[in-house]
C-alpha cells in the first residue's frame, strides 16, 4: 500500500509541479547566464543532482513494491521476442540519423542551421557555449537518457500496470508521450508536442521490446546532439540573416505550407507505421490459453481465482486472453475449468523469470478486477 501512495505522489508531483518548476528553474538561467560566466554549467550540475533523485525514489518505490530491476525495464537477459533485433535495429537507425545531421548543421551555410535554429529559441540558454559546457552538458545528456527513461518509461509502465491493471497499451503510450511532453512545457507549444510524440515512441519501443535499455541509447543520443551543435546557432533567427550568416527566410507561400504540412504529416504517417510494424512483429508475451480440464494437483499453480457466480466461459477465456496474457506480462499458462458446482477457476501456473512482478501482485491484480468471488495462493 505504500508503494502505491508514495508512487502516485511522484506521479502528482511530475505532472502538476515539474512543468512549472522546468520553466521556472529556465527563466532563473536566463537571468543569471548574464551575470555569471559559470551559470549554464552549474544548471547542468543540478539537473543532473535532480534527475538521480527522481531514480532513487522510483528505486524506493520498486522495493516497497517488492519488484525488481525488470519492474521498471531493466533488463537484458528476458526481453520479448524479436526485442534484441529491434532495439539494435532502432539504436543503429538513429545513431545514423542524428550523425548526419549533426555534421550536416555544423557543415557552412547549412540548409539545417536555420530549422535548427528557429527550433532551439525557446531553449537556447540551455545550450552549452564553451569546451567545460560542452562536456557538462554531455554528462547531462547521458544521465537524462538513463534517468528519463526510468522515471516515465520504466516507472510510468510499472505505475499503470501496478494502479490500473488492464489499461491497454494505446491508453499507455498516448498518457506517457502527453506527460513527457507537458514537463517540457517551458520550450514552447511546437516543441511540446514534438517531444510529445518523442515520448509516445519511447514508451511505444519499451512495450515493444519488453527492455529501457535501447530507449535510454536513443534517448541519450538524441541529446547528446546538442552539445555537439555549432555556437552560430545561439543568434536570433533574424540577426542571423542579418550578419548574413545563413540567407533570408522565404516567404512562406499557401502552396509551401501546403507542402511542409503534407510532407510533415507523411513523416508522423511513416513513423506510426514503423512502430506498429515493429510492434507486431514482437509477438509480445505468450497469450494465456483456457483449459477445458486442469488438474489442482500440479505443483507449479501459483495462483487461484473463483469467477463471480454467472460469469461466462466466454467472459472468462476474454479476460484471460487479454488481462493475464497482454497487460500482466509473461504467464507461463494459465487455465479456467468448471468445478462440479458450476464455478469457473482461473488456474495460474508458473511465473517465468522475466515476469516483472511477484505473485503478490497477480493475487491483488486478480481481486482489484471485480471478477472474482475469491482469490488465493494455491
Amino acid at each position: 500500500m505504500a508503494a502505491k501512495y508514495l508512487a502516485t505522489l511522484l506521479v502528482a508531483f511530475i505532472v502538476l509541479v515539474q512543468p512549472f518548476r522546468g520553466r521556472s528553474r529556465y527563466e532563473d538561467l536566463v537571468r543569471r547566464v548574464k551575470t555569471d560566466q559559470f551559470a549554464r554549467t552549474r544548471h547542468y550540475r543540478r539537473g543532473i543532482v535532480g534527475e538521480w533523485l527522481y531514480v532513487s525514489l522510483v528505486v524506493v518505490i520498486v522495493f516497497l513494491a517488492a519488484g525488481n530491476a525488470r519492474s521498471i525495464g531493466l533488463t537484458l537477459n528476458h526481453l520479448k521476442p524479436g526485442g534484441t533485433f529491434i532495439s539494435v535495429e532502432i539504436v543503429a537507425i538513429v545513431f545514423m540519423a542524428t550523425a548526419v545531421t549533426t555534421i550536416e548543421v555544423r557543415r557552412p551555410n547549412s540548409k539545417l542551421l536555420p530549422r535548427f535554429r528557429r527550433q532551439a529559441q525557446r531553449f537556447v540558454e540551455l545550450i552549452p557555449r564553451t569546451r567545460e559546457e560542452r562536456r557538462m552538458f554531455s554528462v547531462l545528456a547521458v544521465s537524462a537518457g538513463i534517468c528519463e527513461e526510468i522515471v516515465f518509461r520504466g516507472f510510468g509502465i510499472m505505475y499503470f500496470r501496478l494502479m490500473f491493471p488492464g489499461t491497454n497499451s494505446v491508453i499507455i503510450v498516448l498518457c506517457l508521450g502527453a506527460v513527457f511532453g507537458l514537463v517540457h512545457a517551458y520550450q514552447g507549444v511546437r516543441n511540446v508536442l514534438l517531444l510529445g510524440a518523442l515520448g509516445c515512441g519511447f514508451a511505444w519501443m519499451v512495450l515493444a521490446t519488453g527492455t529501457i535499455v535501447a530507449a535510454v541509447a536513443v534517448h541519450a543520443l538524441i541529446d547528446l546532439r546538442v552539445a555537439f551543435l555549432p555556437t552560430s546557432i545561439t543568434e536570433r533567427p533574424e540577426m542571423a540573416e542579418q550578419s548574413g550568416l545563413v540567407e533570408p527566410r522565404a516567404v512562406k507561400t499557401p502552396s509551401s505550407l501546403a507542402k511542409r504540412t503534407l510532407a510533415s504529416l507523411l513523416f508522423l504517417g511513416a513513423f506510426i507505421y514503423v512502430i506498429g510494424a515493429l510492434s507486431r512483429h514482437t509477438s509480445a508475451c505468450p497469450k494465456a490459453r483456457p483449459f477445458t480440464s486442469v488438474s489442482t494437483n500440479t505443483t507449479n499453480v501459483e495462483a487461484v481465482g473463483v469467477f463471480k457466480i454467472g460469469t461466462t466461459e466466454a467472459a472468462a477465456d476474454r479476460y484471460s486472453a487479454s488481462f493475464l496474457g497482454e497487460n500482466m506480462g509473461c504467464l507461463a499458462f494459465s487455465g479456467i475449468t468448471t468445478t462440479a458446482s458450476g464455478s469457473l477457476v482461473m488456474y495460474v501456473y508458473e511465473l517465468p523469470s522475466n515476469f516483472p512482478y511477484t505473485q503478490a501482485h497477480v493475487l491483488g491484480s486478480l481481486e482489484k478486477s471485480g471478477l472474482f468471488s475469491s482469490v488465493a495462493k494455491h
